[in-house]
Protein backbone atom coordinates (compact mmCIF):
# COMPACT_ATOMS: atom_id res chain seq x y z
CA UNK A 1 0.00 0.00 0.00
CA UNK A 2 3.03 2.03 0.44
CA UNK A 3 6.76 2.46 -0.03
CA UNK A 4 8.86 3.85 2.81
CA UNK A 5 11.98 5.25 1.98
CA UNK A 6 13.73 6.25 4.80
CA UNK A 7 17.59 8.14 6.00
CA UNK A 8 19.07 7.92 9.43
CA UNK A 9 23.02 9.23 10.67
CA UNK A 10 25.34 8.11 12.65
CA UNK A 11 24.56 10.03 15.89
CA UNK A 12 21.22 7.23 16.27
CA UNK A 13 18.22 10.34 14.46
CA UNK A 14 16.54 10.17 11.35
CA UNK A 15 14.48 12.73 9.05
CA UNK A 16 10.46 12.44 8.77
CA UNK A 17 9.98 9.03 6.45
CA UNK A 18 8.74 9.59 2.33
CA UNK A 19 6.15 7.54 1.48
CA UNK A 20 5.18 6.49 -1.52
CA UNK A 21 1.76 5.45 -2.50
CA UNK A 22 0.16 3.41 -5.55
CA UNK A 23 -1.82 5.86 -6.93
CA UNK A 24 -2.42 9.00 -9.57
CA UNK A 25 -3.19 11.75 -7.02
CA UNK A 26 -2.36 12.11 -3.41
CA UNK A 27 -4.94 13.10 -0.95
CA UNK A 28 -3.55 14.77 1.90
CA UNK A 29 -5.74 12.49 4.11
CA UNK A 30 -3.22 9.80 3.61
CA UNK A 31 -0.64 11.32 5.64
CA UNK A 32 -2.95 11.84 8.67
CA UNK A 33 -1.63 10.43 11.71
CA UNK A 34 1.87 9.80 9.99
CA UNK A 35 5.29 11.26 11.61
CA UNK A 36 5.03 15.28 11.22
CA UNK A 37 7.26 16.16 8.43
CA UNK A 38 6.32 13.08 6.28
CA UNK A 39 5.76 13.56 2.64
CA UNK A 40 4.07 11.81 0.25
CA UNK A 41 4.30 11.15 -3.59
CA UNK A 42 1.85 9.38 -5.55
CA UNK A 43 2.92 7.14 -8.49
CA UNK A 44 1.22 4.07 -9.94
CA UNK A 45 4.13 2.04 -9.98
CA UNK A 46 4.18 2.57 -6.05
CA UNK A 47 7.88 2.17 -6.49
CA UNK A 48 10.82 4.85 -6.27
CA UNK A 49 12.19 6.22 -9.83
CA UNK A 50 14.74 9.16 -10.70
CA UNK A 51 11.78 11.53 -10.71
CA UNK A 52 10.47 10.59 -6.90
CA UNK A 53 14.54 10.35 -6.38
CA UNK A 54 15.41 14.01 -6.83
CA UNK A 55 11.87 14.68 -4.46
CA UNK A 56 13.46 12.78 -1.80
CA UNK A 57 17.06 14.66 -1.86
CA UNK A 58 14.85 17.80 -2.09
CA UNK A 59 13.36 16.58 1.18
CA UNK A 60 16.68 15.55 2.49
CA UNK A 61 17.97 18.52 1.82
CA UNK A 62 15.28 20.59 3.48
CA UNK A 63 15.53 18.23 6.59
CA UNK A 64 19.01 18.74 6.98
CA UNK A 65 19.78 22.02 6.03
CA UNK A 66 22.67 21.04 3.27
CA UNK A 67 24.68 23.56 1.79
CA UNK A 68 28.05 24.13 0.81
CA UNK A 69 28.55 25.75 4.31
CA UNK A 70 27.35 22.79 5.36
CA UNK A 71 28.18 19.93 3.71
CA UNK A 72 26.39 16.84 4.26
CA UNK A 73 27.51 13.32 3.03
CA UNK A 74 24.91 11.06 1.98
CA UNK A 75 25.23 7.48 1.53
CA UNK A 76 23.01 5.49 -0.90
CA UNK A 77 22.88 1.82 -2.70
CA UNK A 78 22.99 1.05 -6.28
CA UNK A 79 19.56 1.32 -7.40
CA UNK A 80 19.10 2.99 -10.74
CA UNK A 81 16.79 6.00 -9.07
CA UNK A 82 19.81 7.06 -7.82
CA UNK A 83 21.71 7.32 -11.11
CA UNK A 84 20.16 10.65 -12.06
CA UNK A 85 21.86 13.40 -13.34
CA UNK A 86 19.88 15.88 -12.05
CA UNK A 87 19.70 14.47 -8.51
CA UNK A 88 23.52 14.43 -8.68
CA UNK A 89 23.61 18.44 -9.82
CA UNK A 90 21.13 19.01 -7.38
CA UNK A 91 23.53 17.33 -4.29
CA UNK A 92 26.73 19.10 -5.89
CA UNK A 93 24.61 22.51 -5.63
CA UNK A 94 24.19 22.12 -1.82
CA UNK A 95 27.19 20.41 -0.67
CA UNK A 96 26.15 17.07 -0.47
CA UNK A 97 28.32 14.43 -1.03
CA UNK A 98 26.66 11.54 -2.23
CA UNK A 99 28.70 7.40 -1.91
CA UNK A 100 27.22 4.54 -3.43
CA UNK A 101 27.55 1.53 -1.74
CA UNK A 102 29.28 -1.94 -3.53
CA UNK A 103 26.53 -3.86 -5.69
CA UNK A 104 24.90 -6.57 -3.43
CA UNK A 105 26.03 -5.76 -0.30
CA UNK A 106 23.15 -3.83 1.67
CA UNK A 107 22.69 -6.59 3.94
CA UNK A 108 26.25 -5.94 5.38
CA UNK A 109 26.67 -2.44 4.71
CA UNK A 110 23.33 -0.90 4.98
CA UNK A 111 22.53 0.29 8.81
CA UNK A 112 18.66 0.29 7.96
CA UNK A 113 18.47 -2.98 6.51
CA UNK A 114 20.57 -4.52 9.69
CA UNK A 115 19.32 -2.99 12.49
CA UNK A 116 16.08 -0.79 11.30
CA UNK A 117 13.71 -2.44 8.90
CA UNK A 118 13.63 -5.86 10.55
CA UNK A 119 12.39 -4.16 13.86
CA UNK A 120 9.79 -2.36 11.57
CA UNK A 121 8.49 -5.18 9.49
CA UNK A 122 7.94 -6.97 12.77
CA UNK A 123 6.76 -4.25 14.64
CA UNK A 124 3.96 -3.21 11.76
CA UNK A 125 2.59 -6.99 10.65
CA UNK A 126 1.80 -7.35 14.61
CA UNK A 127 -0.02 -3.79 14.44
CA UNK A 128 -1.74 -4.97 11.19
CA UNK A 129 -3.03 -8.16 12.96
CA UNK A 130 -4.21 -5.88 16.32
CA UNK A 131 -6.11 -3.33 14.02
CA UNK A 132 -7.56 -6.35 12.28
CA UNK A 133 -8.87 -7.65 15.44
CA UNK A 134 -10.23 -4.55 16.67
CA UNK A 135 -11.92 -4.13 13.14
CA UNK A 136 -13.91 -7.16 12.63
CA UNK A 137 -15.08 -7.35 8.53
CA UNK A 138 -12.72 -4.48 7.57
CA UNK A 139 -9.59 -3.83 5.60
CA UNK A 140 -6.60 -1.74 6.07
CA UNK A 141 -6.79 0.51 3.22
CA UNK A 142 -3.91 2.81 2.16
CA UNK A 143 -5.72 5.52 4.68
CA UNK A 144 -4.83 3.69 7.47
CA UNK A 145 -1.13 3.13 6.87
CA UNK A 146 -0.09 7.05 8.09
CA UNK A 147 -1.06 6.42 11.49
CA UNK A 148 0.49 2.65 10.71
CA UNK A 149 4.13 3.12 9.42
CA UNK A 150 4.25 6.23 11.83
CA UNK A 151 3.97 4.39 15.57
CA UNK A 152 5.77 1.60 14.06
CA UNK A 153 8.76 3.58 12.18
CA UNK A 154 8.82 5.46 15.58
CA UNK A 155 9.70 2.10 17.77
CA UNK A 156 12.18 0.21 15.09
CA UNK A 157 14.23 3.71 14.36
CA UNK A 158 15.44 4.49 17.76
CA UNK A 159 18.82 5.88 18.59
CA UNK A 160 20.24 2.83 19.99
CA UNK A 161 18.90 0.75 16.95
CA UNK A 162 20.44 2.64 14.63
CA UNK A 163 23.35 3.63 16.23
CA UNK A 164 23.82 -0.04 16.04
CA UNK A 165 23.41 -0.63 12.10
CA UNK A 166 26.52 2.00 11.81
CA UNK A 167 28.58 0.06 14.27
CA UNK A 168 27.69 -3.04 12.84
CA UNK A 169 28.15 -2.27 8.75
CA UNK A 170 31.70 -0.30 10.16
CA UNK A 171 30.73 2.75 8.53
CA UNK A 172 31.54 4.68 11.68
CA UNK A 173 31.03 4.60 15.38
CA UNK A 174 29.66 7.81 17.36
CA UNK A 175 30.05 8.45 21.25
CA UNK A 176 28.92 11.32 23.01
CA UNK A 177 28.93 13.41 19.66
CA UNK A 178 32.84 11.67 18.86
CA UNK A 179 33.53 9.42 16.38
CA UNK A 180 35.48 6.96 18.31
CA UNK A 181 36.02 4.38 15.10
CA UNK A 182 37.57 4.97 11.63
CA UNK A 183 35.21 3.97 8.91
CA UNK A 184 36.23 0.84 8.02
CA UNK A 185 35.18 -2.62 10.34
CA UNK A 186 37.65 -5.32 8.94
CA UNK A 187 35.60 -7.61 10.29
CA UNK A 188 32.27 -6.95 8.45
CA UNK A 189 32.82 -9.43 5.97
CA UNK A 190 34.24 -12.80 6.93
CA UNK A 191 37.35 -15.08 4.78
CA UNK A 192 33.87 -17.39 4.25
CA UNK A 193 32.47 -14.15 2.07
CA UNK A 194 35.60 -13.85 -0.37
CA UNK A 195 35.72 -17.38 -0.51
CA UNK A 196 34.08 -17.61 -4.15
CA UNK A 197 36.19 -14.88 -5.20
CA UNK A 198 39.51 -16.58 -4.12
CA UNK A 199 38.34 -19.50 -5.76
CA UNK A 200 37.77 -17.71 -9.13
CA UNK A 201 41.30 -15.53 -8.74
CA UNK A 202 43.27 -18.90 -8.30
CA UNK A 203 41.76 -20.20 -11.26
CA UNK A 204 42.39 -16.99 -13.01
CA UNK A 205 45.97 -17.49 -12.59
CA UNK A 206 46.50 -20.67 -13.31
CA UNK A 207 45.00 -19.76 -16.86
CA UNK A 208 47.09 -17.00 -17.02
CA UNK A 209 50.34 -18.79 -16.33
CA UNK A 210 53.68 -17.33 -15.04
CA UNK A 211 52.39 -13.86 -17.03
CA UNK A 212 51.16 -12.33 -13.74
CA UNK A 213 53.82 -13.62 -11.49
Amino acid sequence: MATVVACVNAFGSFIPPVLIYKRVNLNPHLLTGAIPGTIGIPRLTGWIDTDIYFKVVEHFIKSVRASKDNPTLLIVDGHSSHKSLKAVNLCREHGIVVITLPPHCTNRLQPLDLTVFGPFKSYLNSEMDIWMTNHPGERITEYDMGPLIGNVFMRAATPNNICSGFRTSGIGQVHNGMKTSGPYNPNVFSDDDHAAADAVNAGLMEVLGDEYE
